[in-house]
């Protein structure tokens, strides 16, 4: 019965890590876009400049400290993310 235990108080730690609330970001990176779909929100329309790449970082750290106390899914969306010129040094951070 003791290992049975042992056993159990080892899979508590790994499970209350698991049972961490979830946090869903889903970030429009870029207004830029190479189609003009009917149906898009975004079709058409003139925007004034971006974020910087700096502040996407800065962006980032305050996400990854949050990262103790939420499972972190973040999805890099757009207009088309593709067409961001760095969007591979924001994907990797």
């Amino acid at each position: 019965m003791g290992a049975i235990a042992k056993s159990g108080s080892r899979l508590a730690k790994p499970l209350s890590k698991m049972l961490k609330p979830p946090l869903t970001i889903d970030w429009h990176i870029t207004q830029k876009c190479n189609l003009a779909c009917k149906h898009c929100y975004a079709a058409g329309e003139q925007f004034q400049g971006e974020i910087s790449t700096l502040e996407i970082f800065r962006i980032i750290d305050k996400i990854l400290c949050l990262k103790n106390d939420f499972n972190i899914r973040v999805t890099l969306t757009g207009g088309e993310p593709l067409l961001k010129e760095d969007i591979f040094k924001v994907a990797l951070a």
